[in-house]
């Protein structure tokens, strides 16, 4: 039951960061690059497959690719609209 819940939630996570990226492309901002979308695509598909399964591999390797994943996007979220502010 345990495992259910954390691919749910590396899930949801995955599903916000192509939410956020969708947006970002929409609206033009130049802080994340495409590549992103593929990794978070990726991701979803291992928790899936993961749900699938039932498998702790799958949810630790989901986990650790939205982990590099928000970290990443924070970072250049925080240097990228500092080094690129236009008021």
């Amino acid at each position: 039951m345990r495992m259910v819940r954390i691919n749910m939630l590396n899930t949801l996570v995955a599903i916000f960061l192509l939410i956020l990226l969708n947006v970002q492309i929409i609206a033009e901002i130049p802080v994340f690059d495409i590549s992103f979308i593929w990794i978070s695509l990726f991701g979803m598909l291992i928790c899936l497959l993961g749900l699938l399964k039932e498998d702790r591999f799958y949810s630790y390797l989901g986990g650790i690719l939205h982990f590099i994943l928000i970290i990443s996007c924070m970072g250049m979220i925080w240097f990228g609209l500092g080094i690129n502010y236009q008021p």
